[in-house]
């Protein structure tokens, strides 16, 4: 595997196919590339891994994703989670959600705010997983606010033991 060859795999599927379309071989090749960029980090693959999400969990290679992001500096992460947490792609917003739990940022606070407010119980789980990291003023509210909004349980009792950490 050659960098140039791994960039345009990734390219090529943004995002990878749901689960149930996903092929073995597809999946191995995605994980290659991952295990590629791991050893040979280029911040072009930044961007496209974070838009290459497929819906569900690439059968447990998405949240391996991760490991390459970490690689790089929060001020070449940042500006793309932004953009990513807005994706069209559920699963995009999904996983991107996830991984800003590394990147405690203001900037990122609005758009993790708003996931709070979509119809999905997980984009929401996720979103309060990164917030809990989030230990400024302002996640304390958004987390008050929520807490007022939400009529699930779960959700609502999730965003309270949060702000118990706040104290």
């Amino acid at each position: 595997m050659n960098t140039e060859l791994a960039i345009q795999f990734l390219e090529n599927h943004q995002p990878m196919p749901s689960d149930e379309d996903l092929s073995e071989k597809l999946i191995q090749t995605y994980d290659e590339i991952r295990r590629h960029f791991l050893k040979v980090p280029d911040k072009r693959c930044i961007s496209l891994f974070l838009n290459s999400f497929g819906n569900i969990d690439g059968f447990g290679v998405y949240q391996l994703v991760e490991d390459v992001i970490l690689q790089f500096q929060k001020e070449d992460v940042i500006p793309i989670l932004i953009k990513t947490l807005k994706s069209d792609y559920y699963s995009v917003r999904y996983w991107c959600a996830m991984i800003s739990a590394n990147y405690p940022s203001l900037e990122l606070l609005s758009t993790l705010k708003n996931l709070l407010y979509e119809d999905d119980f997980d984009i929401k789980a996720a979103s309060l997983t990164s917030l809990s990291m989030y230990k400024f003023e302002e996640t304390v509210e958004i987390l008050k606010k929520y807490i007022e909004y939400e009529i699930d349980e779960e959700l609502n009792a999730d965003a309270k033991n949060i702000l118990l950490t706040f104290k």
